[in-house]
């Protein structure tokens, strides 16, 4: 089978290409720019989503689309900026897939969706899964909306800033971390991508992927502490006092973003994937932080 994943650079398309490089599928890549090693097996393509040309021969004679790029809410981008590439850029790859008759896309999209007060990078993965939906890629497609994704090869801001937070000898609890933060391991993200390919059952269908136990804020915290091995002192903040500081110190978005309970109802992907174990934040935190210390992040 020929498989082409898009944004193969990044975290996620990263991790699904390395996974299938175990397999027998044909793996190429279409990124923006070559600045990452890959194995003398995969076809790579160069170019922009933006441009419907540079995409449009590239999936000719491939089976399986894998489609992890994006513009994300950590790149501070101008809202046009996420509709071109989020919106306009999926528009163009859903069109040479109808062109060259691809069998599946599979499209990762976010449970930010359903955010009630949604933001530029929100509503462009919205209105990109409405593209899909009134395509005639439709009943040839898959929406995975992962939750709050980590681990090795994870260099985004969430994770990594509570590392170094924990790391420097402090905890800021917000709310006492009692807030549920319903996270996905990228292995566990990656096994429901790869079994996405041969699944013809979730074709046409939509899932938001977490993982099987959504920990609290504190959990996570907890997990943190106990791999970094090192005294760290736990300061308590109501969620409404650090708002209101955070409103001064303009980041009350991303004290929202931690604080807020974030919980999903994963049992339809549970059902269609046939989901009965995962790795845990306790092994999952555990590969990030041997992660982090092989790449000297921390």
């Amino acid at each position: 089978m020929n498989i082409l994943v898009t944004g193969a650079t990044g975290f996620i398309g990263g991790a699904v290409v390395s996974k299938l490089l175990s397999s027998k599928h044909n793996i190429a890549v279409f990124i923006r720019q070559n600045n990452k090693f890959f194995s003398k097996k995969i076809r790579i393509h160069e170019g922009d989503l933006r441009n419907p040309e540079s995409i449009r021969n590239v999936c000719k004679d491939i089976d399986v689309v894998i489609n992890c790029a994006g513009a994300l809410p950590h790149h501070k981008l101008k809202p046009k900026e996420y509709w071109n590439i989020n919106t306009i850029g999926l528009e163009n790859l859903v069109n040479a897939c109808i062109t060259n008759n691809v069998k599946k896309l599979i499209h990762i999209s976010t449970v930010g969706i359903y955010e009630k007060q949604k933001n530029s990078y929100n509503l462009s993965k919205l209105n990109g899964e409405k593209i899909i939906r009134e395509s005639k890629l439709s009943r040839r497609s898959v929406i995975l909306r992962p939750t709050i994704c980590y681990g090795p090869g994870d260099i985004r801001p969430v994770f990594l800033r509570l590392f170094k937070l924990i790391n420097s000898g402090l905890n800021i609890n917000i709310g006492g971390g009692e807030n549920y933060f319903h996270t996905i391991y990228i292995d566990n993200l990656v096994d429901v991508i790869v079994k996405s390919i041969k699944l013809k059952s979730v074709l046409g269908e939509d899932f938001i992927v977490g993982d099987l136990k959504c920990p609290r804020m504190k959990d996570i915290t907890k997990e943190i502490g106990l791999v970094l091995d090192k005294f760290y002192l736990n300061i308590y903040i109501s969620k409404n006092l650090a708002l209101f500081i955070g409103k001064f110190l303009g980041v009350d978005k991303t004290i929202r973003f931690v604080a807020d309970d974030r919980i999903y109802d994963i049992k339809k992907v549970r059902k269609y994937f046939g989901l009965k174990t995962d790795i845990g934040i306790s092994s999952g935190i555990e590969h990030t932080f041997e992660w982090y210390k092989v790449k000297n992040i921390l």
